[in-house]
């Protein structure tokens, strides 16, 4: 049996996405906050839930591009989430490693500080303006960790930076494994 593909996120990476498991002949599930994206999608075939949680409920497997504070507000253990994260394109050394070891246990000990990493975020930016190279992430990120800097943090491991957008969200990632 073939299996069902759900895809949360019909954005810049989600829609060539979505689009080349459709040509694959992938059943495909699909949800998004935008209409006109997943209606573009339900042309070329994809079926369209109304909720992340029906979707979920509907495929074998699920690739998502929703953050981990969201999964965790929808009620979803970060730990799946992070599961299926890496067993699609959307892995990293983050979802691999950083995630998994520092911030779904709560340990927030990796040794690289705030300040190390607004430093090199900040080199980051310099040269992207000095050598004319856009820069829109990284100019975001380092905001993030420059107001991580204002609040004293300087010297809390770089993956503290989770807890900011926890509470932002009002919501904590952590496993329900226990990490």
């Amino acid at each position: 049996m073939e299996p069902v593909i759900g895809f949360i996120g019909i954005g810049a990476m989600g829609a060539p996405m979505s689009r080349n498991l459709l040509k694959a002949g992938f059943p495909l599930i699909i949800y998004d906050l935008r209409e006109k994206a997943i209606e573009e999608l339900a042309a070329k075939g994809a079926q369209k839930v109304s909720s992340p949680g029906d979707l979920a409920g509907r495929c074998s497997t699920v690739i998502t591009s929703e953050a981990l504070v969201l999964a965790a507000k929808m009620g979803l253990d970060p730990k799946k989430v992070i599961d299926v994260i890496n067993s699609s394109t959307g892995q990293s050394w983050s979802s691999h490693f950083n995630f998994p070891t520092f911030v779904l246990n709560n340990a927030f000990n990796s040794g690289f500080t705030i300040a190390l990493m607004n430093k090199d975020l900040d080199m980051a930016t310099r040269l992207g303006r000095e050598h004319y190279v856009p820069m829109f992430v990284g100019a975001a990120v380092q905001q993030l960790f420059n107001y991580a800097m204002s609040q004293g943090c300087g010297g809390e491991c770089h993956t503290a930076i989770a807890k900011f957008i926890e509470d932002w969200g009002g919501v904590k990632v952590r496993s329900k494994q226990g990490g």
